[in-house]
């Protein structure tokens, strides 16, 4: 009627730059719907990129798949027409036809279409002589399709960002793992941690948008707008939408998408990433679809072959154990016939079916004692096929079955690396057997160099020669029934089972501190009758520093008294460890009741360690730390003074106790060990005292992973 009245007059838009142009509703991961509120800044920046970058012009002539109430529709609604081009809606009837859609593409010359991930390379590989220009593609993880001369584009983005974040025009002679790609024009794709700061590339983390496209916010829901678009420290002034994704920036600047956060999971005190699995099982040959998750306290991996491929589980596991860490390496393999998706075309993962566990579980042959033990299962249930960490295994109980066991050459690496009873035999008679005890020997009659802990402390004691912050003193009183001449005697026979009680430092020709066994170094232990007053009177002066250099750094004595007897023992921290002294003391214990020692393979340790610093293995993993700890402004936390033990800033009192109780029920909640706890809680007490997000913490491993180790007095631990 207007147009009647007023036939001259020119078309009239009231559309600003800052209007709203539409709203959706979306429920993401929620579950919750919520409307997602666009301006016409946000939808003009769209359609214009899309139509300079993929020559979208009036000759287009595009398809409509997507449903109306999906903002994938946009890009096939909206970027044709307005650049005068065609558009056709494909009939409901015919959205599940993949057929009728390749007849009529071809019957109406489509020359553009955007569809889900899933139904576009179904198309593809069904049709790859489909007569399309270029296929867009989004909303799952794309795996590598039929050769077509298609022009296939990878895309993501949320509704929160109008439809397209990044994308990728996929290279099909060589991609295996396709990225989402880059960041369309005029955004920005930012990989932060839960901080909120940014992570350098390779390290996943949640992948944050801003930019000309950002939504408005959700409408009528403020407090869910303020916490999903936040202020952007790195742009002043702009908003930053916080996807929820998982991603990371790989080795050629593209984005890898990991799948939810919200679908991280944590198993056995791990925290895994289910897209790093499905992104490494969507490149095994004949895999069509694939999804990863956590039922029943197993890892399930669920797949669909494509046509004619025959998928062996047992090849499957075994390419994946290739790349990916331990922990993430599934335990059980179910293939299906489809795999059951949204009516967006996702993968419906609350549809996936229950596992079948005892697909975990191998077929069964003789029992395992040793497994059963530790893992405090039924006599006989544990089989030699059976996987240690599938039962409950853990690394702490790793080391307990070679703490019983004690058996040559089994380490904690040989029952991760192999994990069943079988393997692990298998690994252990195939390899070439180590004779210790002559390696020991030959170890005894040369110079090792100190090693870095040693060298650290040597360094300490040369400049501070009367401290004895470095030693390691102990005071036993025993009943007056024990036998003072035969415990300093027993002193004397466990200190001369132990290598490293009998090693003294020196300086070589060529000025490098070195460390040898002297045999004879050691005094012998005596029994000194004393008065309870001159015991007393001795006790405040019975620890005193050591000589680094050329002299024995451990020392005994045994005490005669009236009330019983007693046993001071004190060595330099150099040559001893926590866990030594409780060594020393069991055999101190053997050799009075006469028993036979286990020997002591220190000096095997010490030249293992030397040589292995001289393997490319170790220079790399030393080139790595450098440069992941490199370039940061460590905070400085007062020191203690070392000689009096008093500190700079002093103690300060709070009422936070936790209980032992409350620990250990954390523990199981959790899933993880007190020490965890501990170090984590320390972290963060750094973090507000420091007022810094980046925490550095050395800690100590006792390092007795290898059986031979067990029985080992000697500075072994690891920082």
């Amino acid at each position: 009627e207007a147009m009647a009245k007023f036939p001259d007059a020119p078309p009239m838009n009231r559309a600003v730059s800052e209007g709203r142009a539409y709203m959706i509703y979306t429920s993401g991961s929620t579950g919750k719907p919520k409307g997602v509120v666009q301006s016409h800044r946000s939808l003009r920046a769209l359609v214009a990129w899309r139509m300079a970058k993929f020559g979208i012009a009036a000759d287009s002539v595009h398809a409509e798949h997507a449903s109306f109430s999906f903002d994938t529709s946009l890009n096939d609604l909206i970027t044709p027409l307005a650049a005068g081009g065609i558009l056709h809606i494909i009939p409901e009837e015919m959205r599940r036809d993949m057929a009728g859609m390749k007849d009529y593409f071809a019957q109406n010359h489509v020359n553009g279409i955007t569809l889900s991930t899933q139904i576009g390379m179904a198309m593809v590989n069904q049709y790859p002589d489909m007569p399309l220009r270029y296929l867009m593609m989004g909303g799952e993880k794309m795996l590598p399709c039929k050769k077509t001369k298609i022009r296939l584009i990878n895309e993501y983005g949320p509704t929160e960002f109008t439809v397209c974040a990044s994308y990728h025009v996929v290279e099909q002679d060589k991609e295996a793992n396709i990225p989402i790609g880059r960041p369309v024009p005029n955004t920005y794709s930012f990989i932060c941690d839960s901080y909120g700061h940014l992570l350098p590339q390779g390290m996943a983390g949640e992948l944050c948008l801003a930019g000309s496209q950002i939504a408005e916010g959700y409408w009528k829901k403020p407090e869910l707008t303020a916490k999903s678009f936040v202020e952007c420290s790195f742009l002043p002034g702009q908003k930053m939408y916080r996807t929820g994704d998982l991603a990371r920036y790989n080795e050629d600047g593209e984005l890898e998408y990991l799948g939810r956060i919200d679908t991280q999971v944590k198993l056995r005190g791990f925290r895994i990433e289910m897209g790093e699995i499905e992104n490494r099982a969507a490149q095994f040959a004949g895999i069509e679809y694939v999804a990863a998750a956590v039922k029943k306290e197993q890892l399930i991996l669920y797949y669909t072959s494509a046509k004619d491929a025959q998928i062996d589980a047992g090849e499957l596991r075994s390419f994946l154990e290739k790349t990916l860490t331990e922990y993430m390496v599934p335990t059980v393999y179910m293939p299906l016939s489809a795999m059951p998706m949204t009516p967006s075309g996702k993968i419906d993962r609350k549809a996936l079916p229950e596992p079948d566990i005892s697909l975990a579980r191998a077929v069964y042959e003789a029992p395992c004692a040793a497994f059963e033990q530790v893992l405090g299962l039924e006599a006989g249930s544990v089989g030699r096929n059976d996987d240690f960490f599938l039962l409950g295994g853990s690394s702490i109980k790793a080391m307990l079955v070679i703490s019983g066991e004690r058996i040559e050459g089994l380490s904690t690496r040989t029952i991760f690396k192999h994990k069943t009873p079988r393997r692990i035999a298998e690994a252990m008679s195939g390899a070439s057997a180590v004779d210790l005890d002559g390696y020991e020997k030959m170890a005894r009659a040369r110079a090792v160099p100190a090693t870095s802990g040693q060298l650290s402390m040597i360094d300490y004691q040369f400049t501070n020669v009367n401290s004895v912050m470095h030693n390691l003193p102990a005071f036993y009183r025993f009943d007056e029934e024990l036998d003072a001449e035969r415990l300093a005697a027993a002193v004397d026979r466990a200190a001369k089972q132990h290598p490293a009680l009998s090693t003294v430092f020196d300086i070589d020709a060529e000025g490098v501190i070195v460390q040898r066994m002297v045999p004879d170094v050691l005094k012998k232990t005596v029994v000194e009758h004393v008065s309870p007053e001159e015991l007393k009177a001795l006790s405040d002066s019975l620890m005193q520093p050591f000589h680094i250099f050329r002299h024995p750094l451990f020392r005994a004595r045994v005490f005669r008294c009236d009330d019983g007897v007693y046993l001071f023992m004190d060595m330099h921290h150099t040559i001893s460890d926590g866990v030594s002294q409780g060594i020393l003391m069991e055999d101190i214990a053997r050799a009075y009741r006469q028993e036979k020692l286990e020997p002591d393979y220190y000096y095997s340790y010490v030249l293992k360690e030397y040589e292995n610093q001289g393997t490319e293995e170790y220079k790399e993993a030393e080139r790595y730390f450098d440069r992941l700890l490199s370039g940061r402004d460590w905070c400085i936390i007062p020191t203690p003074d070392f000689d009096s033990w008093g500190t700079e800033a002093g103690a300060e009192s709070f009422q936070g106790i936790v209980s032992l109780s409350e620990m250990s029920r954390a523990e199981e909640r959790l899933g993880v060990s007190r020490n965890i706890l501990a170090i984590a809680a320390a972290m963060l007490a750094l973090r507000e005292y420091c007022k810094r997000d980046e925490i550095r913490i050395d800690y100590i491993n006792n390092n007795r992973t290898d059986a031979y180790l067990q029985h080992t007095v000697g500075l072994v631990f690891k920082i």
